[in-house]
């Protein structure tokens, strides 16, 4: 998960100087909220939604150990997908991959995850994944995740990783120029 980050009190509009809050500000400082017995009979209706729920719970765990091992599995499914492998990983303390996989099995899960389809109705698809519909969605997709407390790290190791590849004479260059500005002012 990415790390809480507190948010500022939010204002009518920041660009505004203090003084100006002072003429136009918001009416709801004035007025009083009297919450009376009604706040005291929703807490009584949630105290016993509390209590139901607690004796449910209790139920639960007189269930096999199958049953709820499978609800906990088709809950981490809708949260990361159906790879067993990458929802293996989430699972692991410090990352890593499982003993038992061999190397083509990992490289078939790869193949897997990287799909277009994979985060398609999935809980991490929806928080982590890629934001479609636009040129540059790799610089959306980093904003996005920089909003969200997600922090990039440079890593230049001495073997490269993964080559990219640039367009080699002129009108292809100055065509992805174009790709690249237009994606910029979306």
């Amino acid at each position: 998960d990415a790390p809480a980050k507190k948010k500022p009190p939010r204002k009518t509009c920041n660009c505004w100087p203090k003084w100006c809050f002072m003429c136009c500000g918001s009416r709801k400082k004035n007025r009083k909220v009297n919450y009376g017995p009604r706040k005291q009979i929703i807490n009584k209706d949630v105290a016993k939604q509390i209590r139901a729920l607690e004796t449910i719970e209790e139920g639960i765990e007189g269930i096999d150990n199958e049953k709820s091992s499978l609800l906990s599995q088709l809950k981490l499914e809708k949260k990361f997908g159906q790879s067993y492998v990458f929802i293996a990983s989430t699972l692991m303390e410090n990352g890593g991959i499982l003993k038992a996989a061999t190397s083509a099995s990992l490289l078939k899960e790869a193949i897997h995850v990287i799909g277009c389809g994979y985060e398609d109705k999935t809980e991490w698809g929806k928080e982590v994944g890629w934001i479609y519909g636009s040129v540059t969605e790799d610089i959306l997709t980093g904003f996005k995740m920089h909003s969200h407390g997600w922090r990039s790290v440079y890593c230049m190791p001495k073997r490269p990783a993964f080559k990219g590849s640039a367009p080699i004479n002129l009108s292809d260059r100055l065509h992805q120029v174009l790709r690249w500005a237009l994606g910029s002012v979306e």
